[in-house]
């Protein structure tokens, strides 16, 4: 048996674009971000590999919330695997969680971050700081993740957040603690998922959080006909309490990250591959919809059009983007290109 060889890996990557307003408040205005959230992302990553067994992976964020000016450290993590069925997550990382966040910015299936539904709670980039124990059943058919997080020194364990995922793959399993919006058609998946997070609150103050989302995507390879990709959430963070804040009696109270609001929500995407190159990439038209109600419904639809050089490493997107914040308020529509390039040794 050859000896094991450790590894190192670094590299970063880049998301950035141009948005223009077409109606609504920003009508006219040039901007570098998506109407929503900035579009100036540069993510720097380090990981290694020790042992067979353990592992480490820490990443960076430059360039929000703030502009370029802003760094965040996003995962610290440490990684030991026990075997497929029981390994363990400790530090900075998504704990268990949506697909949506479980994809990310990075690794979604349209250009923008489905940003109006809502997140769980969350530290910076849906992160927080605890561990999570997880496996991979039967080949990775089935998949499970158990959380506890927003650990702060001298706090009572039921000061923490609890949290619970499980996945099962129908088709080829997503073998890895994350997942992706698409596989380019290089997997045939057929995957439901369904989280639930929960977090005491302060005696009579309504401020505890409990929160659920299921999931299901759809992926296939038809050859000469393309691939398909379809996606569905749904959530409810009606049992959260009206005065949630995230991180509440912890040291990170005050840093202006508020919690979800009690409200539902519902996303689908939907998108087609071609199967052939044109020119240097492929051509992945794809739509999104986005819902969410609060007691003044908004919507947020996404047409766009990928042109897929190299997976997630190398692509670009142009998009259109209505937006009805509901209530009375103004629409908006605009017009957006994004570009994203991810680098590693």
């Amino acid at each position: 048996m050859a000896a094991f060889a450790q590894k190192l890996t670094f590299g970063a990557g880049m998301r950035t674009g141009l948005n223009m307003g077409l109606s609504g408040p920003t009508e006219g205005q040039l901007r570098l971000d998506d109407g929503l959230v900035d579009q100036a992302n540069i993510r720097p990553f380090l990981g290694g590999q020790l042992t067979e067994n353990l592992g480490f992976w820490t990443q960076f964020e430059i360039g929000t919330p703030n502009g370029l000016g802003s760094f965040a450290i996003l995962d610290a993590i440490a990684q030991i695997k026990f075997m497929n069925e029981l390994q363990l997550w400790v530090g900075q990382h998504i704990p268990a969680n949506d697909r949506n966040n479980m994809n990310g910015p990075f690794f979604g299936n349209t250009w923008n971050f489905a940003i109006n539904v809502p997140s769980f709670p969350f530290d910076v980039g849906a992160r927080d700081r605890g561990a999570t124990i997880w496996g991979l059943i039967a080949g990775g058919h089935l998949k499970y993740h158990a959380s506890i997080v927003d650990l702060q020194p001298g706090r009572d364990i039921g000061q923490a957040r609890f949290a619970g995922r499980l996945t099962a793959h129908f088709l080829e399993p997503e073998n890895f603690y994350y997942n992706s919006g698409t596989y380019f058609g290089k997997q045939d998946i057929l995957t439901v998922g369904a989280v639930l997070q929960g977090q005491n609150g302060d005696d009579g103050a309504d401020n505890g959080f409990f929160g659920v989302a299921v999931d299901a995507m759809f992926e296939k390879n038809f050859g000469k006909a393309g691939t398909i990709t379809a996606e569905v959430g749904y959530w409810n963070f009606e049992g959260s309490g009206e005065n949630y804040v995230v991180n509440q009696n912890t040291v990170d109270e005050g840093l202006g990250i508020s919690g979800p609001q009690p409200s539902e929500s519902f996303m689908a995407v939907l998108s087609w591959l071609t199967p052939e190159k044109i020119g240097i990439g492929y051509l992945q038209p794809n739509a999104r919809l986005q819902y969410l109600a609060t007691g003044t419904d908004s919507t947020v639809l996404d047409i766009g059009l990928a042109y897929v050089v190299d997976g997630f490493n190398h692509k670009y997107h142009f998009n259109y983007r209505h937006a009805d914040p509901g209530a009375g308020a103004e629409a908006s529509d605009m017009i957006q290109f994004g570009f994203q390039y991810i680098m590693s040794n």
